[in-house]
Formats: C-alpha cells, structure tokens, sequence
C-alpha cells in the first residue's frame, strides 16, 4: 500500500488500495486537502507580513496530512457496506476549522484575494449510538443526484496531536448538470471543506512585492508552483502531480493584476520554477515608521440559540481588534487590518433530532476579513456560522460572509445563523 502525504509546504498526497486512485474523483480528493494545508499556511502568513519586525513564524509541521486506501466507484457499489465502515463518528478529537478569505485592497483601489483557513483542536460530544446502519438508509435520504464516492482513512497531525479516521466524498451532477461534491469528513467537518473546495487557489496578496520579499514567504510561494506535468483539477483550481504526489498552482495562474511592479514580480515568481529573486525588500533597519503601529481595544462579540435542543445551544463566540500597521522609510506606508484573535462556533447538548431520528446538528463557520493599503481606508472582518439538522450530520452548512471597508453582511442556509464584525476606522497618515 502506498500512501499520499499531504506535507506542510509542498502540499503532497499518497494514495493508494482499490479503485482507480488516479481517477477524476480521487484528484478532487487530494486538491480539497492540500488546499486546507495550503489556507492554514496563508492565515499565518498574513499577521507575518503586517510586522517588519516580527519574527518569522514556525509553519513548517503546523498541519500534515496524510490519505491512504482511496477507493473510488458508484454508489451502487457500497449500498450493503455499513456506515461505519466508511466515516468516523464526530466524537472526541476534532479538528475545528474555519475557513474565510482575505482580501487586501490596494492604495490603487485593486482588490487582491486569497484563502485562509484557522485551526484548533476541540473535545466533542461522544456519540455512544451505533452507526452501523446500511449505507442504502443513509444514501436514500440525500440528493438523488450523488452517484459516486472515494472513500479513504485520513491520517492527520497539528499542534502535537495526531487522529486518525475514515471519510469520504460524494460526487454528483445537480438538475442543471453542475457538479456536486460532499466532503463526509466529521473530524475536519462537510462545511470546512466544501468551502476550501470553491475558495481561491491563488494567495494573491502574499504576491505583493513587499510581501513575496520577506523569507517565509518566498519559500511559501515557491512552494506552491505546480509541476509542469500535473493534471489539472478544474473543481479546486489546483494541479496535481500524480508520480511525487505535489499538488499547486499552475504557473498561467500565477500574474496578479494589483499593479505593473506586482505583475511583473509575479510573472518573475510563476516562470522558471519560481527561482526569480525580489529585489525591493524590506528596509528592516529602519523602525521610525513601525513605531507609529497603534492596535483598538479587543473587541469580542457573540450569539447564541437554542432551537431544536433538549439542552445545551448553539453559538458562535468572537474576538477581533483593529490594527494600523506603518512600514518602510518615511513617508511610511500604512496597513489597516483587522485580526480574528479568537473564533469559537459550537453546538453542544442534546437535541430533539438525534433523540427522536438520528439527525445531527452540523454547524459550519465562515470568515473574511477587507484589509485598507494607504492612509485613510478603513478596513473590516466578519465571521458569521450557521446550522442545519441532517441524517447522520450528511449536509453542509453554506455561510456567507459579505465583507466591506464599511460595513459586514453575514447570511446561511442554515435554520439559525450567528453574525458578529469589526469595521476599524482609517489608519492616518505617519510622514
């Protein structure tokens, strides 16, 4: 048996036991978590890049992931097999994950996107009632339009703790013929995933001249140059390479339009293998701008309800603070940020619909957060979660954040939705 291993930097994958494991459906499979290694890497980077001075954080064991047996087939093929067999409970260690995006807004008014992704351990609910129930009562009460799966074990460390479990996706086409994906993982969670699935690909603020030039994060975008003989995996955005297992970004995909510098150094970073040098670094000797860096009060926020519990509620609990961040040599630049310094979105007790049907709550969470480059632009985040009531916890949870230098705008498909945002003033000017 040979296993994909999803390593921090290069995003590899191993894969192997029945099934075709270089099927259309397994690549899916492997972009989806090399996309999440990828987004963990991007969310650190950011609060790296808003301090000249800081030092370069520790990314490089932050997440590794790992995936083996991948089997691959239809549906029909796994109707007598007991859902047990094929996902892991969401009891014990589970891995608490919040996507979002991170948007910086240029002093030429350019929006530049990414994907990030935040991470914590959490104990949950142990769920003592038997799973072992045919697969043909679960897939009887999803959408009749999944036809295929990939089912495979998961080995997954971060922070000094380790899980290992089973998962599997789904694979369909909706009434339109528009692909469907459902990602049953109940450790990372159907919602973290399906939204790291359609998030960009490309870190494009980590592209700036003055961000691409710091170490960490020249090793990280090199890092991220696809092979030249990957296969492309249109539903991620990603490449992957089937012989080392690397799974990136194109070197076509890599020219960010944030200015004629930005453009050029892209296209330096995308050609060659990405071995092009930056060569307007960070004066880092000089700290007369830095010392005009001012942080708002800790700003926490929350919501909670109790629909659909016996006991316990559902809730999301947040804290953000405002940031204005001055660089380089006078006049200076200047950054406002907003960080996301705590996020905990959780259902616990116990509900009416695991009593009376086997329905769990899922909760999914999203995040984003609008960063102002230049004197005077204001900046934002928003993280907002929602929860559905499905068979077996089988759905996902889409939340939508809408993000804004001036305003927050959180919306899901979710019978609740928890709302909490900061907008932070602009960051004056420091000559």
């Amino acid at each position: 048996m040979r296993s994909w291993v999803l390593l921090p930097a290069c995003a590899a994958l191993c894969f192997g036991g029945q099934g075709s494991s270089g099927s259309p459906d397994a690549l899916v499979v492997r972009a989806v978590y090399a996309k999440l290694v990828h987004a963990t890497k991007v969310r650190a980077l950011r609060e790296y890049v808003y301090d000249a001075q800081s030092k370069e954080p520790d990314i490089a064991d932050s997440l590794v992931i790992s995936l083996s047996d991948i089997q691959t087939g239809p549906l029909s093929d796994i109707l007598g097999r007991r859902l047990s067999e094929l996902v892991t409970k969401p009891s014990g260690s589970v891995l608490r994950t919040a996507p979002g995006t991170w948007t910086h807004r240029t002093e030429e008014g350019m929006e530049l996107e990414g994907a990030m992704a935040s991470l914590r351990w959490a104990d949950a609910k142990y769920l003592t009632e038997d799973w072992d129930v045919p697969m043909s009562r679960v897939l009887g009460a999803i959408d009749p339009g999944y036809s295929r799966y990939a089912a495979f074990s998961v080995n997954l460390a971060f922070d000094g703790r380790k899980r290992q479990y089973a998962a599997m996706f789904l694979f369909g086409e909706d009434e339109a013929g528009k692909p469907m994906i459902l990602p049953v993982d109940h450790i990372i969670g159907i919602p973290a995933l399906s939204g790291i699935l359609t998030a960009p690909a490309l870190p494009q603020p980590l592209l700036l001249p003055e961000y691409a030039a710091r170490p960490r994060v020249s090793d990280f975008i090199k890092s991220l140059q696809a092979s030249p003989q990957c296969i492309p995996e249109p539903q991620s955005g990603l490449c992957c390479d089937e012989t080392t297992g690397k799974c990136g970004v194109r070197s076509e995909a890599w020219p960010v339009p944030a200015s004629a510098s930005a453009i050029q150094d892209a296209a330096a970073f995308a050609s060659d293998g990405l071995s092009a040098e930056i060569v307007r670094p960070i004066p880092l000797d000089s700290t007369w701008c830095t010392l005009h860096n001012a942080d708002g009060p800790s700003n926490p926020q929350s919501q909670s309800d109790t629909g659909g519990h016996i006991d316990g509620d559902h809730y999301i609990n947040v804290s953000y603070t405002g940031h204005c961040t001055y660089s380089g040599c006078a006049p200076c630049g200047v950054t406002c940020h907003v960080s996301t310094d705590s996020l905990d979105a959780e259902d616990v007790g116990l509900t009416w619909g695991w009593v009376l049907s086997d329905f769990l709550h899922v909760v999914g969470t999203n995040t984003a957060q609008v960063d102002g480059g230049g004197a005077n632009q204001s900046c934002s985040a928003g993280a907002g979660a929602g929860v559905r009531s499905c068979l077996f916890g089988l759905c996902n949870v889409t939340v939508t954040v809408g993000v804004s230098g001036s305003s927050v705008q959180i919306s899901s498909d979710g019978f609740w939705t928890g709302s909490t945002g900061l907008v932070y003033g602009g960051c004056p000017t420091a000559h």
